[in-house]
């Protein structure tokens, strides 16, 4: 029983210790974007038992609101192609908006030299300024910046927007949805 304990403390400590990787690498990335910069939620993306990325928002309030500035950061678990990601992204976009041809023309042209191939490991943010476009953030490089206010929202809203695709992750990185405290430190939410 003693052996089964320690065994089982072990591997907890492992899990934090992986889970605390992540976040210390992304938290500086978040305090360079955001003055304070504060973890709203995390959730993560699995599709067919395949995890394909973990998802943070910080923002520099308690709460989120599209009129605030923010920090949206993926960390991906599995390689993904850039024409894939950019594909779903301007799919989301036109589905959740009913946005015009022209306009998804538009966002394609200024989308495509910043979405990244991502393999695993890599993370993408993307920093949210209202008013004054998006940065692009691939692995704590030098951000790219797209002064477009439309596009941000837009972009943003492909996981924050109340008609999402995906509103257990809505919910969680907007810390709407309360989790039991064993379920919330399986998944590194602090």
């Amino acid at each position: 029983m003693i052996r089964l304990a320690a065994i089982l403390s072990f591997l907890m400590l492992l899990l934090i210790n992986n889970c605390l990787a992540y976040d210390t690498s992304l938290n500086n990335i978040a305090s360079k974007e955001l003055k304070p910069s504060i973890l709203v939620g995390k959730s993560h993306l699995t599709v067919m038992l395949t995890k394909i990325y973990d998802i943070y928002l910080w923002t520099e309030k308690k709460e989120w609101s599209p009129d605030h500035k923010a920090l949206l950061c993926r960390v991906y678990n599995k390689s993904v192609h850039k024409d894939r990601l950019l594909s779903f992204s301007l799919k989301e976009m036109k589905r959740i908006h009913g946005l015009s041809p022209a306009t998804i023309q538009d966002y394609k042209t200024k989308l495509t030299p910043l979405i990244p191939n991502v393999k695993q490991g890599d993370s993408v943010c993307l920093a949210i300024n209202p008013g004054q476009g998006i940065k692009f953030i691939h692995n704590g490089g030098p951000p790219i910046q797209i002064p477009e206010s439309n596009l941000s929202q837009h972009f943003q809203d492909i996981w924050l927007h109340p008609k999402t695709r995906y509103p257990t992750i809505r919910q969680d990185l907007l810390n709407l949805r309360k989790k039991p405290l064993a379920l919330s430190l399986l998944n590194c939410h602090y």
